[in-house]
């Protein structure tokens, strides 16, 4: 599995922002905590490292299509 997010995070925030929205939005839409999903960009958005959860995998996935838009 490759990385999900190639882009930094200071990059997706700033494309959250396009769209009108902060991340702590973007996770409270999906019913996530906003603190994991800021925690889970911050450790993997930008670098190789692969997740191994499945909430943390599901999160990046759904960021990356939203992104995608």
């Amino acid at each position: 599995m490759e990385n999900l997010i190639t882009a930094n995070k200071n990059e997706i925030f700033g494309k959250l922002r396009l769209k009108g929205l902060t991340l702590k939005d973007f996770a409270q839409e999906r019913e996530w905590d906003p603190n994991t999903v800021q925690q889970i960009v911050r450790r993997y958005a930008g670098t190789n490292k692969i997740p191994r959860g499945e909430l943390t995998k599901k999160v990046l996935i759904e960021l990356t299509n939203y992104l995608k838009d």
